[in-house]
């Protein structure tokens, strides 16, 4: 069987690992499919000639986020299918939408919700006509309008069971990554009302044996000959002892590569031994979650953490070098305008080396959505929410905090904090998007044009080698 498995173009770039993992999977488990990756977020060229090799495939799995849906349709449609070719969606917006998706989309054939190494494995079971498919956790098959499914979020209890991810059949990848993204963990247990990760990945966190990371990176080392590699765990310091013998075992065995922490660790997590292990074992760069500075919207968020921790945190990673990146939400309950500003003025204060403001996204089963149903009123569906880009949108409004001027602060904070690369869109060209970044530095902070342009040109030098904080 054939089977193509395609990452839609997106707001930035990045190896999409959940493909990498699922294509390992298959290549170890069936003997004799034929599987490869089909990169259009960091590979743009040759589209149709790409589509039409896709069109020969008997399986064709799209992964999407809810602001790539469109764009992964725009690809299904360029494909010339066969008529008994079959199409899977899966991917973090699927596990939040869930059958519904069928109601608004009626050309695919099935999705799967969750994490799917496993159950794509008996989906392509069910392909070949040995499964009925009514046993498939995280399955859902439409079947002539009707649809199939348990309704069930599938999660892989034993990380150390799956195959390391595979990005040798990426057609993105020419032998080489700069910058290797690794995972060590999966799920969360916190509650922050504004986080879909333990709906996508669920609450219990699982983590890999430490043998088997070190395994991984070296295998990938060698094949892929990089100097960098970064964590892509969302709650990477859980279990402090685990991070730590993580580091030791770096170090131990001479891994001698620098690593970063872009997804962000928190700060009640942290301890100076762990910082002094991270350092030593090549760290260079972490990133903290603040998502306000006002302590009146920070303690309704349910982050399990206080500002003061935070603060703490944030110095003993100076104290060791570390670079230090901050990220901010615009648009929580109970915040406006003033919360926002009050945010930036102690982002400025506490010196971050850089800092990211986004919009907040209410998604379906969040504390977050929950508000804004009772206090607020959404002005689009949810799905067509951008927290960050070039085109950021907001899906709500409440009454301390219109949504347009959401979207002003949230560009008034990004320009004054100097992260004008999160308006970069890789669909336009240079030229046009350094007239755009020239235009919100205009309009936003024009009496430090000098120093924004200045940082965007290290910015970018640094963002090319290791550092995607974006």
């Amino acid at each position: 069987m054939k089977i193509a498995l395609i990452d839609p173009p997106g707001t930035s770039r990045g190896l999409n690992t959940g493909l990498a993992y699922i294509a390992g999977n298959v290549l170890e488990r069936r003997a004799g499919d034929i599987v490869k990756v089909f990169d259009f977020n960091n590979n743009r060229k040759l589209v149709k000639e790409r589509t039409g090799e896709i069109g020969e495939y008997d399986v064709i799995a799209l992964s999407v986020k809810s602001f790539t849906i469109n764009t992964g349709f725009s690809i299904l449609d360029r494909i010339p299918l066969k008529k008994d070719s079959i199409v899977i969606f899966g991917g973090p917006h699927i596990s939040l939408e869930g059958k519904d998706f069928f109601k608004k989309h009626n050309r695919i054939n099935a999705i799967l919700k969750g994490e799917g190494e496993s159950a794509f494995i008996e989906f392509l079971e069910w392909c070949d006509g040995k499964r009925n498919g009514h046993d498939i956790k995280g399955l859902s098959i439409c079947r002539g309008g009707e649809v199939v499914s348990d309704g069930a979020v599938v999660i892989e209890e034993d990380l150390d069971n799956l195959p390391f991810p595979c990005y040798s059949v990426f057609d993105s990848i020419s032998g080489s990554i700069d910058n290797y993204p690794l995972l060590t963990s999966r799920g969360c247990p916190y509650q922050c009302i504004y986080c879909s990760v333990g709906l996508i990945s669920g609450k219990r966190w699982r983590s890999r044996k430490i043998e088997s990371i070190i395994k991984e990176i070296k295998s990938a080392r060698e094949k892929f000959g990089f100097k960098y590699f970064f964590i892509i765990d969302d709650n990477f310091t859980l279990k402090k002892e685990h991070a730590k013998e993580f580091c030791r075992a770096l170090i131990a065995d001479k891994i001698n590569l620098k690593w970063t922490l872009p997804n962000g660790i928190r700060a009640d997590k942290v301890d100076e031994e762990l910082m002094s292990l991270m350092k030593s074992s090549g760290c260079e760069a972490v990133s903290f979650g603040v998502e306000s500075a006002d302590p009146e919207v920070f303690k309704n968020i349910g982050k399990g953490e206080t500002l003061k921790e935070i603060e703490s945190a944030i110095e003993l990673c100076k104290k060791y070098n570390l670079r230090v990146s901050g990220k901010f939400i615009i648009g929580l309950p109970g915040s406006n305008r003033r919360s926002t500003g009050q945010s930036l003025r102690w982002a400025k204060k506490t010196g971050f080396c850089e800092v990211n403001w986004n919009l907040l996204v209410p998604y379906p089963g969040t504390g977050a959505y929950e508000f804004i149903n009772k206090n607020g009123r959404f002005i689009r569906p949810w799905e067509e929410g951008f927290h960050f880009g070039p085109s950021p949108r907001v899906t709500f409004e409440i009454d301390s905090y219109p949504a347009k001027q959401m979207e002003r602060d949230m560009r008034r904070a990004n320009v004054s904090s100097s992260n004008l690369l999160s308006f970069y869109d890789p669909n336009n060209s240079f030229l046009l998007n350094g007239i755009r970044i020239l235009l919100l530095i205009l309009r936003y902070d024009p009496w430090h044009a000098v120093s924004h342009l200045r940082h965007i040109f290290l910015r970018w030098k640094m963002r090319r080698r290791r550092f995607e904080f974006v």
